[in-house]
């Protein structure tokens, strides 16, 4: 190693080790840190995004219930006619 025969370099050699060390250690804890928010981030938007898929699923039930029913509606409604037209045909009267 250079510092070998020069004590005074080999303090220096050390401090900048050190600092470079520090640096890279700073480093990793700052990308755990992203780490760790992002994941945080995450957990809450999971949350966020489970709960509004909770409610619109049940207002898509609500919803086809309706439909259920207006189908229905229709349904009879459209019998009803069929029933009248041959009720006046039946009558020899036109519609």
């Amino acid at each position: 190693m250079i510092t070998k025969d020069k004590p005074s370099l080999d303090s220096t050699a050390e401090s900048i080790y050190l600092s470079n060390a520090d640096f890279v250690i700073r480093e990793q804890c700052r990308r755990r840190e992203d780490v760790i928010a992002h994941e945080n981030y995450q957990k809450e938007q999971i949350s966020k995004l489970s709960t509004e898929n909770a409610s619109l699923n049940a207002e898509n039930a609500i919803l086809a219930d309706r439909f259920e029913d207006i189908t229905a509606k229709y349904d009879d409604a459209a019998k009803e006619i069929i029933r009248l037209k041959k009720l006046l045909e039946e009558k020899g009267l036109s519609y």
